[in-house]
């Protein structure tokens, strides 16, 4: 027979078995399973509690755990069925190995796991680009009329101050928003050369109010070295780190330690195996008095989708996230760990020279000479803002809460306008669809697109309509004197 099958008496004890049933039971010979206990040498519980079929029953079909001869446990689809022999009643036992089975369903499950998570995130990252447009309208609206409120208050009161920490927070909020478009990966990283002190403190603050009172924080940050490397993912890093640590540490009491400090590395090493060639360092280590993981463990933190945290507490996204953050960043990571006594992650940024962080020399601000900008935008709000931080700034800016009527003003007198700034989402038609318009009438007129959300514009595609600059909502005035300064600083340049 091409399954295992064996004979077992009233009394539980094994009366015969076939070759396949030896060789699935790791036993060489029938006389090794005759006369032992079918309960106490293949069941995986204790006799007591290993179910067996009373033979007054019919015939019994389950999944059942056979111990082999070394201990290894298989699971197994049974059929055990009462017969009678030469008038004595047995139970005629057959099985077969279904482990493949087994994982081949385990895989279907965590596939389904992995295709939920991978739902979820797309309608997260779909919710994050529809509320980054709204959002940074609401904030382009907030920093551009703080700005003109703090032009008519005299520097140095206490209202100017107040105005000035409501733009520190607006732009946060900003930063904020790029964040979530970063996790969902709806918005591109942009390395720029930085010290990453700064944003580490500035995580640390948040993650005070953040995190439970019986965690406590405590830092060294003393790196005077720089890298390139983009903020947001910085604090993503942090973030998801720290996250990690306070779930780790979540049933006791705990430290946190964060440290950024300057490495040098003569020589090649590897470090946990992962390579870490000779040069200069800036290195982020975030330790905690968690319960560490086990070897199997660190293993597999980095996989996506894995975790060890209860259902709802986790993705098992985290890790991988940071993984492929640190990747990007060209920088390596290492962890160590010992169960029962916490965990520590290593992050070494490469370093760079830091004359590249030197600014350039603040440009004066732009001063109009009465140059005409048509504004299009359909939030009536920005439209009042932006004509008068335009007005204030020396131009003579004329705002359209249509894209058609904007189309009919141009149209009607084309060579009035010497700069058109639009929004991309608009009723009716788009931006784009405005600027080819334009273009089509006068091929030479600057043109601006501005928009709350990047996903739905293609670079590419915006560069070949004739569209001069992109950019991405909410706008500084400073912004704006660049850009202005750049595309219709002067009516002779224009010429």
């Amino acid at each position: 027979m091409p399954f295992g099958v064996i004979i077992v008496g009233r009394d539980k004890v094994i009366r015969h078995a076939n070759r396949n049933a030896l060789n699935l039971a790791g036993y060489e010979s029938v006389e090794a399973l005759v006369g032992q206990s079918c309960q106490a040498t293949l069941c995986s519980v204790q006799p007591e509690q290993c179910p067996i079929l009373d033979l007054n029953q019919k015939i019994d079909q389950s999944e059942r755990v056979l111990v082999t001869k070394n201990g290894r446990e298989i699971p197994i689809l049974k059929s055990a069925v009462p017969v009678t022999i030469d008038s004595e009643e047995i139970l005629l036992e057959a099985f077969v190995d279904i482990t493949r089975m087994k994982e081949i369903e385990e895989e279907k499950h965590l596939l389904k796991i992995q295709l939920y998570q991978a739902q979820k995130m797309e309608a997260i990252g779909t919710l994050a680009g529809g509320i980054a447009h709204d959002f940074n309208n609401i904030l382009g609206a907030l920093i551009g009329y703080a700005e003109l409120v703090k032009d008519d208050i005299v520097e140095g009161t206490v209202t100017h101050q107040n105005l000035e920490e409501i733009l520190v927070a607006a732009q946060r909020a900003k930063e904020l928003v790029k964040q979530i478009l970063t996790f969902s990966r709806k918005d591109k990283t942009q390395l720029v050369p930085m010290q990453i002190n700064n944003v580490v403190q500035s995580t640390i603050k948040m993650l005070r109010s953040s995190l439970p009172a019986t965690i406590g924080i405590h830092q060294q940050i003393d790196a005077a070295g720089c890298v390139m490397a983009d903020e947001t993912q910085i604090h993503q890093i942090m973030l998801n780190l720290a996250t990690n640590a306070a779930h780790a540490m979540e049933e006791n009491r705990g430290n946190l330690e964060i440290t950024v400090s300057d490495i040098e590395v003569d020589l090649d090493r590897v470090i946990r195996d992962r390579p870490l060639p000779r040069g200069s360092y800036v290195r982020l280590t975030v330790k905690d008095t968690g319960c560490g993981m086990s070897e199997e463990i660190m293993a597999r933190i980095f996989e996506p989708f894995y975790t060890t945290k209860e259902v709802n507490k986790g993705t098992g996204l985290g890790l991988s996230v940071v993984h492929g953050i640190v990747e990007n960043h060209h920088g390596t990571m290492t962890v160590d760990s010992i169960p029962g006594q916490g965990t520590s992650f290593e992050i070494y940024f490469p370093c760079i020279d830091c004359e590249a962080m030197r600014e350039p020399e603040e440009p004066e601000a732009a001063c109009g000479q009465g140059e005409r900008i048509l504004v299009v935008d359909d939030e009536t709000t920005l439209v009042n803002m932006t004509m008068q931080t335009l007005r204030r700034m020396g131009y003579d800016a004329v705002g359209k809460t249509s894209s058609v009527e904007a189309l009919a003003l141009f149209k009607a007198n084309p060579n009035a306008f010497d700069l058109v700034i639009t929004d991309q989402t608009m009723p009716t038609m788009k931006g784009t669809e405005l600027a080819k318009n334009l273009l089509h009438i006068r091929p030479d007129v600057p043109i601006v697109l501005c928009s709350g959300y990047s996903e739905s514009i293609n670079p590419d595609a915006v560069k070949a309509i004739g569209i001069k600059k992109f950019v991405m909502k909410p706008i500084s005035r400073k912004t704006w004197s660049e850009l202005i300064r750049e595309l219709a600083g002067k009516k002779e340049a224009l010429a």
